[in-house]
């Protein structure tokens, strides 16, 4: 694990999975799992569903790296009551390193935890445009591949509605 902590998102991953509850990681990565499942059995007869995927997938992820990213910024630039509640006020039955954290702490964890999956899928679907056009039988990876953007794509979906609902109990409401 030292070897992976040298790349920074690495260790953004391992605040991410220590701060999360085990609910909470079923709700990002099971379920959309799942959702992927109903999706991709009747889209893997499709011919088109493939490329219709991947065009709108990188939009569509890169707007909401963006509104992660401007929220992130908000955050940390901002001094409102609300951020000076936020990191004063700890959570119960979270904790870092066997340290309780506050709620301004683990709102950054989950932010800067969205923007580097979003990332990461970006990546990784610009790394299929690349195989798509380098391999020229690429039928067999295209149902890998369907599969894993719908898991990727859901996945980011529900993390980015939390960071807006998040947010929401950060700013609007005082009794989260």
């Amino acid at each position: 694990m030292k070897i992976l902590r040298k790349f920074e998102f690495f260790f953004i991953i391992e605040e991410y999975s220590e701060v999360s509850k085990k609910e909470e990681l079923c709700k990002y990565f099971l379920v959309p799992f799942f959702l992927s499942l109903i999706v991709f059995i009747p889209g893997i007869y499709s011919k088109n569903l493939y490329q219709i995927l991947i065009e709108n997938s990188l939009t569509v992820i890169s707007i909401l790296t963006g509104f992660n990213l401007a929220s992130l910024s908000i955050i940390l630039s901002g001094s409102s009551e609300s951020i000076k509640r936020m990191k004063e006020k700890q959570v119960k039955k979270r904790s870092l390193r066997k340290k309780r954290i506050t709620f301004y702490k683990l709102y950054l964890i989950i932010l800067s935890f969205t923007i580097v999956w979003s990332v990461f899928l970006i990546i990784f679907l610009l790394f299929q445009l690349l195989i798509q056009n380098l391999i020229n039988d690429f039928i067999l990876f295209q149902k890998f591949f369907i599969l894993f953007d719908f898991t990727t794509i859901f996945s980011s979906l529900i993390l980015t509605t939390s960071n807006v609902t998040n947010t929401y109990f950060a700013f609007f409401n005082e009794d989260k």
